[in-house]
């Protein structure tokens, strides 16, 4: 026998509500603890035919005032990801850290169907308001989350299957998470797999390009990465002192998972100290063939430069074994 919809929603609804109230639920799964959450803690019937709570026009501009930086930078991004999965029955959308849409991409023929679903811009859908989706448990448990069909907590919503994944600030905060939902009948193993690579590709560049408009006034230098760990940036100032780290460089070379990094040289970090050399004399040596190379080697450029005497940075720089005119 062949069930309705309405009968389907009905059974999930008796599922949902069935393990919610077993004592041990939450601590089974994700999933359980999620829909625990959404029952329990956010008082959510699974059955509400409520609709999806929209910011007003203050609320959403407060929201993307604060995300400015993060909208900016994934713009172009986002359009690449709903290029890669550009089929019809998807949306890509990026959202803040409350789980409310900033931006969204999706075919026209789909609006209708997101709209229906509450699927939109300046909608919420963090788990308060939507129990669980790919969006909300994913800020709630702060990792990449896949939540498919009849795994969502409300009968609404189990026509969707959504992809999420957070975005991070260097210092380890939660800015956002980037989400791709489909209202397609079945999707495959495959395309699971292709969307949750594509999903991780463009959070990575979310971040590195967050990182880099972050620290712009900074020089951005790579640490030793490979195709594994592309994403090792380090922000050093004028005296060559770390000022930033993407996490990944984070993780990297043991420095703190959050907040602000403690004063170290760069050199220190990435081992180079041997080869540059420590000390008044190595660190003038540097100095010194840094002015001698911008004014291909002439000592009078280089004392002007310096403001030193002529003779000051001959016998200096002979005394360093450096050549100069």
């Amino acid at each position: 026998m062949v069930l309705s919809f309405d009968q389907t929603k009905k059974e999930h609804s008796d599922r949902v509500l069935e393990i919610v109230s077993t004592d041990s639920a939450a601590a089974k799964s994700v999933l359980a603890a999620s829909w625990v959450r959404s029952y329990k803690t956010f008082h959510l019937a699974p059955d509400s035919h409520q609709t999806s709570r929209i910011c007003d026009s203050i609320e959403f501009a407060n929201a993307t005032e604060r995300s400015g930086r993060m909208m900016k930078v994934a713009e172009p991004i986002l359009d690449r990801l709903f290029s890669t999965v550009k089929l019809s029955g998807f949306s890509t959308v990026l959202c803040d850290s409350n789980g409310v849409i900033l931006q969204q991409r999706q075919c026209a023929t789909d609006e209708e169907s997101f709209e229906k679903s509450g699927f939109s811009i300046g909608a919420d859908w963090s788990e308060q308001y939507q129990g669980t989706n790919g969006i909300g448990t994913c800020l709630a448990e702060k990792t990449s989350t896949t939540i498919l069909k009849d795994q969502h907590f409300k009968t609404n919503h189990i026509g969707l299957s959504c992809f999420g994944a957070p975005v991070f600030a260097s210092k380890g905060e939660l800015l956002g998470v980037l989400d791709v939902t489909s209202c397609r009948d079945e999707i495959d193993a495959g395309l699971n797999a292709l969307i949750s690579q594509a999903l991780s590709e463009a959070t990575t560049q979310i971040e590195l390009s967050y990182f880099c408009d972050e620290f712009a006034d900074a020089r951005i230098i790579r640490g030793h990465s490979d195709q594994a760990n592309p994403a090792s940036l380090l922000a050093v100032d004028a005296y060559d002192i770390v000022v930033g780290a993407t996490r990944a460089a984070r993780r990297q070379y043991g420095l703190s998972p959050a907040g602000d990094i403690s004063p170290i040289s760069a050199a220190e970090i990435v081992g180079d100290m041997e080869s540059r050399g420590t000390g008044f004399e190595s660190a003038e040596r540097r100095e010194l063939r840094r002015v001698l190379a911008k004014v291909n080697g002439n000592m009078t450029a280089a004392a002007r430069e310096l403001g030193v005497s002529r003779a000051t940075i001959y016998r200096r720089a002979t005394k360093l074994g450096l050549k100069c005119k």
